[in-house]
């Protein structure tokens, strides 16, 4: 009976549930600084991950802080750049430098 009143509550509660779970899995990080955007690795280490609008020259720095804690930059996911085509350098500390593999993949996904 609800339905007849309502023909269109169906589709739009699931628009709705589309829409939620696009916005949460488009901003998968836990917390930004200075436009790079991070996860934590346990309670002092951190990975860049993929974040929006990377241009310019990126300086990843050996540690960032966030609130009251310091997290090492240990590490850069291999998706951290990827279609960032307005990328001219990217600076990467040696604590946290790419095998060679993983440096080719990080130029080609900002290539594209």
């Amino acid at each position: 009976m609800l339905h007849n009143h309502f023909p269109n509550l169906r589709r739009w509660l699931l628009m709705l549930a589309c829409m939620a779970l696009c916005t949460g899995t488009a901003m998968a990080y836990d917390f930004e600084v200075n436009g790079i955007y991070y996860n934590k690795n346990g309670t002092v280490e951190a990975t860049v991950v993929s974040g929006n609008g990377y241009s310019g020259n990126i300086v990843i720095p050996e540690t960032v802080t966030y609130g009251n804690d310091t997290y090492a930059v240990t590490a850069i996911g291999e998706s951290a750049f990827s279609g960032q085509s307005y990328l001219t350098a990217i600076t990467i500390p040696a604590a946290s430098r790419p095998s060679a593999v993983t440096r080719s993949t990080i130029v080609q996904r900002c290539r594209r």
